[in-house]
């Protein structure tokens, strides 16, 4: 995807839904045997002047990924659908209801700590839609313009070391905020798909 400049107009939002409607899948991906099933609500605010997609930040009391920038999501509990899990935890965390979100399909899955499969959940939303924050699990919601959270030139690997083992990860340069790990590869692998296309 190329980097957008004063000389050259944004993608707008009408031409962001039709790349984005081509490049999903209809069905999500199962989580391989051995690993804990979630599932993440990659939500797009189809605003005409500004496509933004949400991220929310965790608080710093959490027992896991506290303080971490991800997409709203959990675990799928017994019984519930990859859509149904992603909906639901993203009523729960940032007040956004089901009948604001028009389900667009799946992106392909992640890995995340070698102990879950995280399946992520296209989501386009109301641009009148008012989010509020849980605060006892989300600290920030974070509308990010998807010109930028979507251009390459901000992605990069960096090494980090878990469980004693070193590998790379990557990493989304953002002015503020630590876009790494999980979230940031959904999107790395989303740009990959939506390139092919822009």
């Amino acid at each position: 995807m190329k980097e957008h400049t004063d000389s050259m107009p944004p993608i707008t939002a009408s031409k962001w839904a039709e790349v984005m409607r081509q490049q999903v899948q209809s069905e999500p991906e199962p989580a391989p045997e051995g690993l804990r099933a979630a599932s993440v609500l990659v939500p797009v605010v189809m605003d005409e002047q500004s496509p933004k997609l949400i991220l929310t930040k965790r608080t710093a009391h959490l027992p896991d990924h506290a303080g971490q920038v991800c997409f709203p999501g959990g675990k799928i509990n017994a019984g519930e659908s990859v859509l149904e899990a992603a909906l639901r935890e993203s009523h729960e965390e940032i007040g956004l209801a089901a009948s604001a979100v028009e389900t667009v399909g799946y992106l392909p899955g992640v890995i995340a700590a070698e102990q879950f499969h995280i399946a992520p959940v296209l989501g386009f939303v109301d641009p009148g839609v008012v989010l509020t924050p849980a605060p006892d699990e989300v600290a920030l919601i974070l509308p990010l313009p998807l010109d930028k959270v979507l251009n390459d030139r901000h992605f990069r690997q960096e090494p980090i070391k878990s469980k004693g083992r070193s590998y790379l990860t990557w990493v989304i340069d953002h002015d503020e905020e630590y876009i790494w790990g999980a979230t940031a590869k959904i999107i790395v692998q989303w740009h990959h798909k939506l390139s092919q296309l822009l």
